[in-house]
C-alpha cells in the first residue's frame, strides 16, 4: 500500500480509542479501507485508494507512522513482518494474520433516518453533558436517546439529575433509538458538516453511514425516561433572563464553591427569583458571593442548585435571549430557548 502519510496519519488519529480493552490488535487495512474494533464499536474507513492488500499495522507501527515526515509512506507485509518505509526511513514490526482481527459486524436495516453532519453534530453535542458517565448508572442513562417522529427528531439525555434536549429536522420513518454516548461523540469527530448521515438501525446495533464512514454500535437496551412527561410537567412562572450574563455569574459563582466531597455532596448556588431579579449568592471557603441580574417576568422563589449543572444547562442553549420556569423550591426548573431545553433537580437549602 502507498499513501500519502497526512492521508494515513490524519486516519489513524480519527480511529484512535476504538480499540479492544482485552487486547490492542492496531488497525485493519482491507481492500482501500481502514478498520477499528471495540467491544462495542466498529469502525470502517475509505482512503481513497484502490489496493487490494489485507493485513494488520500493530500499535507500534501506528504510532511509527504518525511521527514519519511529510510525503508517500509505503506499507507491506509478508506473513506476520509488516514494513513501513520512506525514503530511507524502514522499519520492520511483527504483526498477526489479519485473519484474527474482530470483524465488524454487519447491521440488518429495520429502519432508518437521515440527517445532515452539521445538525448531527450539534444535537449530539447539545445534549451529550447530560447523559451519565458513571458505569455504575444504567446502560440506558449512558446514552444519547433519538426519538423520530413525524420529521422531527428530539435528542434527549439524561442522568436523572437532569435532562437535555434539542429538537431537529430529520428525514424517515418514525422509531426511536438509543445510541452510546460515548459513539455518539466518536461519530461527532469523524463525520464532516457537510456530509449526508444515514443511521441504519436494527435489534440490537445500529450504523451510522456516510460517504466516508460506516460506524457500527451496539445499542444501549431498557425502557427510557418518558421526557417529555417530564419537560410537560414543569409548571410554575417563566422568566427571561440574557444568556450571557446568566452564564458569566455562575461561572463566578464556581469560583467560591468548593469542589464535591467524595460522597458527592456539593454546596449549592443559591436563586432568588424576584418580579425584577435574579439574586445569585454562594458561600464556601470563607468566602461569600452575591449578585443580581436583571430578569424580566414575575416569580418569587428561592431556590439551590448544583452549580455546574446549571453552567453545562446554559452553555449548552444558542440564543442571547434564555427562559427559565421555576415553582417551588423543591420543584426542578426548566431553561430552555428556540430549540433547546433542560430540565434541573433542586438541590435542598438547609437551614434557610
Amino acid at each position: 500500500m502507498k499513501i500519502s502519510k497526512n492521508v494515513i496519519a490524519g486516519a489513524i488519529k480519527l480511529l484512535k480509542g476504538v480499540e479492544m480493552k482485552s487486547a490492542n490488535y492496531g488497525l485493519l487495512y482491507s481492500n482501500g479501507e481502514l478498520k477499528a474494533r471495540s467491544e462495542n464499536m466498529g469502525v470502517k474507513m475509505k482512503l481513497g485508494i484502490q489496493d487490494k492488500d489485507m493485513f494488520i499495522i500493530p500499535p507500534k507501527a501506528l504510532t511509527m507512522i504518525e511521527n514519519m515526515p511529510g510525503g508517500d509512506i509505503e506499507i507491506t507485509c509478508k506473513g506476520t513482518e509488516l514494513t513501513v518505509a520512506q525514503g530511507k526511513i524502514r522499519s520492520t514490526f511483527e504483526t498477526m494474520d489479519a485473519v484474527l482481527f474482530p470483524e465488524v459486524p454487519e447491521v440488518e436495516h429495520n429502519a432508518e433516518f437521515r440527517i445532515d453532519g452539521f445538525t448531527f453534530i450539534a444535537a449530539v453535542k447539545k445534549v451529550a453533558y447530560a447523559a451519565a458517565q458513571s458505569e455504575s448508572r444504567k446502560p440506558i442513562l449512558r446514552s444519547i436517546y433519538i426519538d423520530i417522529r413525524r420529521g422531527k427528531a428530539d435528542f434527549v439525555a439524561t442522568d436523572s439529575w437532569r435532562v437535555a434536549t434539542y429538537t431537529a429536522d430529520v428525514e424517515g420513518e418514525d422509531f426511536n433509538i438509543a445510541i452510546p454516548r460515548d459513539a455518539a461523540l466518536k461519530a461527532c469527530e469523524m463525520i464532516a458538516e457537510d456530509t449526508e448521515l444515514v443511521i441504519y438501525k436494527s435489534d440490537r446495533a445500529a450504523e451510522l453511514v456516510t460517504d466516508r464512514f460506516t460506524i457500527y454500535t451496539q445499542l444501549q437496551s431498557g425502557e427510557y425516561l418518558d421526557y417529555k412527561k417530564v419537560l410537560q410537567g414543569i409548571g410554575g412562572h417563566e422568566v427571561k433572563v440574557k444568556r450571557h450574563e446568566i452564564e458569566a455569574a455562575l461561572k463566578r459563582v464556581s469560583v467560591i464553591i468548593p469542589a464535591a466531597t467524595k460522597a458527592g455532596n456539593v454546596t449549592p448556588c443559591k436563586c432568588r427569583f424576584t418580579n425584577t431579579e435574579l439574586k445569585l449568592g454562594a458561600t464556601g471557603n470563607g468566602s461569600d458571593y452575591t449578585e443580581s441580574l436583571e430578569i424580566y417576568g414575575a416569580a418569587d422563589v428561592k431556590i439551590g442548585f448544583n452549580t455546574n449543572y446549571l453552567i453545562d444547562a446554559v452553555k449548552a442553549l444558542s440564543d442571547a435571549t434564555i427562559f427559565i420556569k421555576v415553582s417551588t423550591p423543591t420543584a426542578p426548573i426548566r431553561i430552555r430557548d428556540s430549540i433547546s431545553s433542560a430540565v434541573v433537580l433542586p438541590v435542598r437549602l438547609y437551614g434557610e
